[in-house]
């Protein structure tokens, strides 16, 4: 894009929705604000769960997701079109983001703990086992 003069306001996200205002979506302080790589899309969250990716250019556009979970704290681009961000769930989320389509979507959740093998124990065994406690 063009270089703006110091201090002008390049856009407003979150806007309430009121009449003579759009909202953007990304309500809320921000928590994380990160570059990609080209330094072309800049993504932030809010503490209202939401992601959201701006991307600069001829025609500017913001994208925002609003997730499912609890604030994400932090953002970070790891492909151009790939971001993770974790917060409160105590998990690292997948977003991807696609330029073509100016689309913003959830990629899934990155650190799936895997389920311990749990040794089933039959209800006549229990009882034998209290059965020879008891004697």
């Amino acid at each position: 894009g063009s270089k703006m003069p110091f201090g002008e306001m390049l856009f407003e996200s979150g806007g309430s929705g009121a009449a003579g205002q759009t909202s953007t979506g990304g309500g809320g302080w921000v928590h994380s604000v990160c570059f990609s790589h080209s330094g072309n899309r800049l993504a932030w969250t809010s503490h209202d769960s939401t992601v959201s990716v701006a991307e600069g250019g001829k025609t500017s556009t913001v994208n925002s997701l609003s997730s499912e979970t609890l604030p994400l704290l932090c953002v970070t681009f790891i492909t151009e079109n790939s971001l993770v961000a974790a917060g409160h769930d105590c998990y690292p989320v997948l977003f991807v983001y696609d330029g073509a389509k100016a689309s913003l979507t959830f990629g899934g959740k990155l650190d799936v703990p895997k389920q311990a093998a749990q040794k089933g124990i039959s209800a006549r065994e229990r009882f034998q086992n209290l059965d020879r406690r008891a004697s």
